[in-house]
């Protein structure tokens, strides 16, 4: 999967987005779970009003994803506090190798009008 790293000074990466058409919010926790240094991941109850998808620590440091301005095409995974220092690399990874099952790279292909573009 594509992802779209968010990098401090030292260009490490602290933060990162992913389109989320190719990506379940259940899918997203699962991929979450088996990164190690993640624990406590959990999913928002779907009619709660927490601006957050998904709440996690990782290497004991609080951390979210969300969909920036209510844009609803990307996720956006990093920490809850305005942190720049942390090491997002293994988790962004995670997500690197991440592949959709067939029909949901289709539909997301679709969405996203990438068979309209050249390779």
């Amino acid at each position: 999967m594509r992802t779209f790293p968010i990098k401090n000074e030292a260009d490490t990466t602290y933060a990162f987005e992913i389109e989320n058409a190719y990506i379940s919010v259940t899918d997203v926790v699962s991929t979450l779970a088996r990164v190690d240094g993640v624990s406590e991941v959990l999913r928002r109850n779907p009619s709660g009003s927490a601006k957050y998808l998904v709440s996690f620590q990782f290497r004991g440091k609080g951390c979210v994803v969300w969909e920036p301005f209510g844009l609803k095409s990307r996720y956006w995974f990093g920490p809850q506090e305005a942190e720049r220092d942390m090491d997002f690399a293994d988790v962004e990874r995670a997500f690197k190798q991440y592949q959709p099952a067939f029909l949901r790279r289709l539909l997301g292909d679709l969405r996203s009008l990438r068979f309209l573009r050249r390779p």
